[in-house]
């Protein structure tokens, strides 16, 4: 499983075609692995994330706060992944993703 083009697209940012394009590739992810749900997790941050900001104008301190807190979960995520780690650090991390996503987009 290639995760190279996921880990480059998550390097440039997140802005709403790249957002859209992440989600993308977490889909197709998903559909090749056979452990779907870090990947499922991702798309829907991804997308709901675009889906938020496409709808309303975007605070630059706000997209860059996301950015932040959400940025090194996912490259956490998208390593353990890579380096095989066990399914149980594989889904702490994916519910370190979904839990800073959760916190970040409560309203």
């Amino acid at each position: 499983m290639n995760l190279k083009p996921l880990r480059e697209r998550l390097e440039q940012g997140f802005y709403i075609n790249n957002l859209y394009e992440m989600s993308r590739l977490c889909k197709a992810l998903a559909l090749e692995s056979n452990s779907p749900a870090p990947f499922f997790i991702m798309q829907k941050v991804f997308s709901g994330i675009a889906d938020y900001w496409d709808e309303k104008p975007v605070i630059v301190e706000e997209a860059k706060l996301v950015q932040v807190e959400l940025a090194k979960s996912l490259r956490e995520l998208i390593d353990a992944i890579e380096n095989s780690a066990t399914d149980e650090q594989v889904m702490n991390l994916t519910n370190k993703v979904a839990s800073s996503y959760l916190f970040l987009f409560r309203e």
